[in-house]
């Protein structure tokens, strides 16, 4: 089971990460209830038994995935998943939804032998549904160990996330895309408060949901590490069956971990939309011949894709090649929006550095010198290099995409093949900002050290000043101590003259020197 002795709370909890092991934010999220016997009644679980005994073999990548599957098994939890199979090789399509595991168990068992294209689409990991594909195709366990968690790095000393050498891979057959997910989330918690913490969707996945904080720069708009994995095989019989593996939506409630208690607290989410209304139709021949063409759901990526194959024979998959093309389609779409997004955030954040000289009131009067307009880049520099790193990260995923679909990236995106172009032009998208972040990085720290500067420049002005008025007293304070040892130099005795007299004259020529000697001194070193 995953451990749960103190639940890690982030890069800053250092006790946390020595004891953090085998992490996921569902084993702190609120817990399943146990499934009814009656239906679901205790039975041998051969596939999840072969992923234990892996673990304990050495395959530490797997380790994850085992905890998962024991953790789910016997709960409603085993069960969350939405299944379908489309029957491809009939002129029409037939879509059969499977409402449980014991349906598609069924299915598997009695239509081993029939000769048909099936296209099997899963969304979300439950231990039923994955000892049953598992069981009768014989899929790898690192198929489901790759999709489970989408993380920037791991703190288990005991399990990992290392794939396997790209040289090793299975060709077109199994591969596994990361994509990214924007979404518009409204509700009455956000964006009046920052939770410094991770907001997590309760789904047996490991997938994090960033937003940006309140302040200057929120929008609303959550983003989601997302994959979709494809797996195929080639029957004896010309036929073919394929598996695309699928995350599941937000839901209508995502959690906040709790650092003062062991309960995540649970944000309510009132309405969620598509980053500028999701990715565009790619089905045009639809959409010109008829009138009541709605296009895709977008409400989820298992529903889009179930739209996209009942739809016209002319993008139905017949081939096995063909089977991952509409999935291919949809992330590349998702891809487009996100860069949409990013490409508005950093254009933002290029115009607030630009902007951030002018500090000028309604008329256009300066009220304070230009350098305090860069202040708010004091407060807002971690923001600022937050994007740097996300769109970095971006790239990178883009980079693997490529390398999972065995795509080389030609000198230009006019040289890729047509079927290539688009995951070709997303890198070149992502790498472009990638470095339009970098400028607006490094332009930022350039304003803050103009800052220091200025602040160094007054310090000096006034320094000056401090000196100024001692060059003025000095000697008059001087000439005084020296008079008021008593006779006739006090004030009102007869000699009281000798005290102008003497100050005067070196009050002027102490003010002499303060002029005269840095500018030799700058002279001597010239």
């Amino acid at each position: 089971m995953v451990s749960t002795k103190r639940m890690y709370r982030g890069p800053h909890d250092l006790d946390s990460l020595q004891i953090a092991d085998e992490w996921a934010p569902n084993a702190s999220l609120p817990q399943p209830n146990p499934l009814a016997g009656a239906l679901f009644p205790p039975k041998l679980t051969p596939y999840v038994d072969i992923v234990e005994r892996l673990c304990v073999s050495g395959h530490t990548e797997l380790r994850y995935l085992r905890n998962e599957l024991r953790r789910a098994q016997g709960t409603s939890h085993a069960e969350r998943s939405r299944a379908s199979v489309l029957e491809l090789s009939a002129a029409q399509p037939l879509q059969k939804p499977f409402h449980s595991s014991i349906d598609l168990e069924n299915y598997l068992s009695k239509s081993a032998n029939e000769p048909q294209n099936r296209l099997y689409i899963l969304e979300d990991i439950s231990t039923n549904y994955v000892e049953a594909f598992g069981s009768h195709f014989s899929i790898e366990p690192s198929f489901w160990a790759r999709h489970l968690r989408t993380t920037n790095w791991e703190t288990s000393k005991n399990a990992s996330r290392v794939t396997a050498l790209p040289s090793l891979r299975n060709g077109g057959h199994v591969w596994s895309l990361v994509y990214l997910e924007a979404t518009y989330l409204e509700g009455p918690s956000f964006g009046k408060f920052y939770c410094p913490t991770s907001l997590f969707a309760d789904t047996n996945l490991y997938r994090q949901i960033t937003m940006i904080k309140p302040g200057r720069f929120y929008d609303g708009v959550a983003t989601v590490c997302r994959r979709a994995s494809f797996w195929s095989r080639t029957k004896s019989d010309g036929g073919w069956d394929a598996l695309i593996l699928v995350d599941p939506p937000i839901g209508d409630t995502i959690y906040v971990h709790n650092k003062t208690g062991p309960l995540p607290i649970p944000l309510s989410i009132a309405k969620q939309m598509p980053y500028q209304g999701g990715y565009t139709d790619f089905n045009v021949f639809n959409y010109k011949t008829t009138t009541r063409y709605t296009g895709p759901p977008r409400t989820s990526l298992y529903d889009d894709l179930i739209y996209y194959h009942l739809q016209d024979q002319s993008i139905r998959p017949i081939q096995l090649e063909d089977a991952p093309l509409l999935l291919k389609r949809i992330l590349a779409g998702h891809w487009m929006t996100s860069v949409a997004y990013i490409e508005t955030s950093v254009s933002v954040l290029e115009f607030a550095v630009e902007q951030s000289r002018e500090n000028r009131s309604g008329d256009g009067a300066n009220q304070s010198p230009s350098y305090r307009g860069l202040q708010w880049l004091e407060e807002q520099l971690f923001h600022i290099y937050s994007w740097k790193r996300r769109v970095s990260r971006y790239l990178d995923w883009s980079a693997c995409n490529l390398l999972e679909l065995s795509i080389s990236e030609p000198g230009h995106v006019d040289f890729a093949k047509p079927e290539e172009k688009d995951w070709v032009f997303i890198k070149y998208r992502l790498d472009l900002y990638e470095k339009r972040s970098r400028d607006v990085v490094s332009s930022a720290v350039g304003l803050l050290s103009l800052i220091e500067s200025h602040k160094s420049v007054e310090e000096a002005e006034s320094t000056r000043i401090i000196a100024l008025l001692g060059t003025f007293y000095l000697p008059l304070s001087l000439t005084a101590g020296i008079l008021s040892m008593g006779g006739n130099f006090i004030p009102g005795a007869g000699q009281f003259w000798v005290f102008p007299v003497v100050a005067v004259p070196l009050t002027l020529l102490s003010f002499l020197l303060v002029a005269w000697v840095p500018k030799y001194i700058q002279k001597l070193k010239k």
